[in-house]
């Protein structure tokens, strides 16, 4: 069980996965398994990492924001793209709908 709302939570426990992100660990408690987990704590590793080598004069407290920032942007973007592609699979299923009532009424 996690211990806030987020799917995932900081939590000192000894059952917690411990991963590290840019050089520091934290116990991470969720309702997602352990491999989940690492995948999640290892993609963001990567982009603070990306963040932090393009310029690292940046306190790491901005680091995080802008990786903040990046990870919302793609995920802005991607519900945009899901958002379009359904509104493309709506249109084309009203036209094959149409089409097969038009058979249907032509028989």
């Amino acid at each position: 069980m996690t211990v806030s709302k987020d799917p995932l939570s900081v939590d000192d426990r000894e059952n917690a996965v411990r991963v590290s992100i840019l050089g520091q660990e934290y116990p991470i408690r969720a309702d997602a398994d352990e491999e989940y987990i690492r995948e999640v704590a290892s993609y963001l590793n990567e982009r603070m990492n990306a963040v932090h080598a393009a310029e690292p004069t940046r306190p790491l407290s901005k680091v995080a924001i802008l990786t903040a920032l990046n990870l919302t942007h793609e995920l802005f973007d991607m519900k945009r793209q899901n958002e379009e592609m359904l509104g493309e699979i709506e249109r084309r299923t009203k036209e094959f709908s149409d089409c097969l009532d038009q058979g249907l009424s032509d028989s």
